[in-house]
């Protein structure tokens, strides 16, 4: 046989496998979808209509009249009876025989109170409730009336509406990759598939449905939560953060794993193509490389050393808390943290004689001042420690050089406004936390 020969088998061969394989594939999808079909789900309450539930029911027409005059009868509940298959029916011979009673009842109680009242009230007393209608009038209006009309003149106040619930994925600093579902699927079905998908690499990965108001029969895209259901998905992965931009594996890892997870609850990915979001990643990464700044000074002593117990209670008595990684930190009247503080000393020392002030410039918002605050700390410490303050290389820090380093932090703060990731936002912190 000769190489043509042998090439054409082989071909034939790769193409006759290639067949085969991709009609298990569609029969394997084909099964899927058949089984998703004529699943037993419970019948959903939420995705019925109201027309539906009112068509099931009949109602019977029901007649009133005024048997007494000014006595009206507004009650059609006390004329009808429900059955236990939630029918409205009426009961003829035991209606009537009601109705003849009540009529009886309410006649006579009215004559009673006629009798009565004519009885106890000169007739020359006896008027009609008068209500005038011009503004400009001084006669006096019925209290029962007045009531009456200052509550109707009482202004609608509307329902403040809920604020929105932020949403996951960030448009800037996350790729969203659609992911449409062939019907609409239950977040208790979604929670354990999204569980095992938070991560590619050291990338976080967040998930957000459409849903649709029964009532108003808007859509809007939310969080994934429980007793939701979803008519679309979007998985949005973060592009960057301090340890780098999303690589080409990682983006492999989240691709598979989400076709695994599309093929679980019926949907089909909208893949975008990797040269787009690296190069987006790329972009995100160098601000974060640019503003990833990290602003420390030094107190050392200015003479013997210091006792460690000494210095760990003089840094609470400031309101230093310790941390279990051997850190203190200062913490805002919200809760997160302004800057911490590190002892530079070896392992089993009981002295020391520097320690450092940290502050990270892109997690603490402008208007906090963390900057100022740091200092501030750092001149008590010094006033209560005797110590100097100084600079990495050594060199005295004075009030001018810091107002000058304060300027070029507030430069800072305003670049990344400009850039819509302002210092201390949820943006800020995901990026560089």
């Amino acid at each position: 046989m000769t190489e043509l020969q042998i090439s054409l088998i082989v071909i034939g061969a790769v193409i006759i496998i290639g067949v085969i394989v991709y009609n298990k594939w569609q029969e394997y999808r084909a099964h899927r979808k058949v089984e998703r079909a004529f699943a037993n789900a419970p019948e959903d309450v939420l995705m019925q209509t109201a027309s539906s539930e009112d068509s099931d029911v009949r109602r019977e027409p029901v007649f009133f009249q005024n048997t007494v005059t000014g006595v009206s009868l507004e009650d059609p509940a006390r004329y009808a009876s429900i059955s236990i298959t939630g029918l409205d029916h009426v009961q003829d011979d035991d209606t009537d025989d009601l109705a003849e009673a009540e009529e009886g009842g309410i006649a006579e109680e009215v004559e009673v109170i006629e009798a009565e009242t004519e009885a106890e009230v000169p007739a020359e007393t006896i008027r009609e409730p008068y209500i005038d209608l011009d503004d400009d009038a001084d006669e006096p209006v019925d209290a029962s009336v007045a009531g009456t009309e200052s509550r109707e003149e009482e202004p609608d106040v509307p329902p403040v509406p809920p604020a929105p619930r932020a949403l996951p994925v960030d448009d800037l600093i996350d790729y969203a990759i659609p992911l449409n579902l062939e019907e609409p699927v239950r977040a208790e079905k979604l929670l354990p598939l999204m569980q095992s998908l938070r991560y590619t690499g050291n990338k976080p990965v967040h998930f957000i449905g459409l849903v649709r108001d029964v009532q108003t029969a808007e859509e809007s895209w939310q969080p994934v939560i429980q007793g939701g259901i979803y008519l679309q998905l979007k998985a949005g992965v973060q592009l960057a953060n301090r340890a780098g931009a999303i690589n080409e594996i990682e983006y492999s890892e989240l691709i598979t794993r989400l076709r695994q997870m599309a093929d679980n609850i019926g949907a089909e990915p909208e893949v975008p193509d990797m040269t787009d979001v690296l190069k987006a990643a790329r972009e995100l990464y160098q601000f974060v490389a640019q503003h990833d700044a990290r602003l420390g000074i030094n107190v050392r002593t200015n003479g013997a050393p210091w006792s460690l117990k000494t210095l760990m209670a003089v840094l609470e008595r400031q309101k230093l808390d310790l941390r279990p990684d051997g850190f203190f930190v200062m913490h805002d009247t919200d809760g997160s943290v302004l800057f911490s503080l590190t002892i530079n000393t070896v392992a089993a020392s009981e002295t020391a004689s520097r320690f450092t002030l940290l502050l990270d410039v892109p997690c603490v918002a402008q208007e906090k001042d963390g900057f100022g605050v740091m200092v501030q700390c750092a001149k008590n410490l010094c006033q209560r420690l005797n110590g100097i303050l100084v600079d990495d290389d050594d060199r005295m820090l004075s009030d001018p050089m810091l107002n000058d380093i304060a300027g070029q932090v507030n430069v800072f703060y305003e670049e990344m406004k400009t850039a819509s990731i302002p210092a201390g936002s949820v943006r800020a912190m995901r990026l560089f936390n």
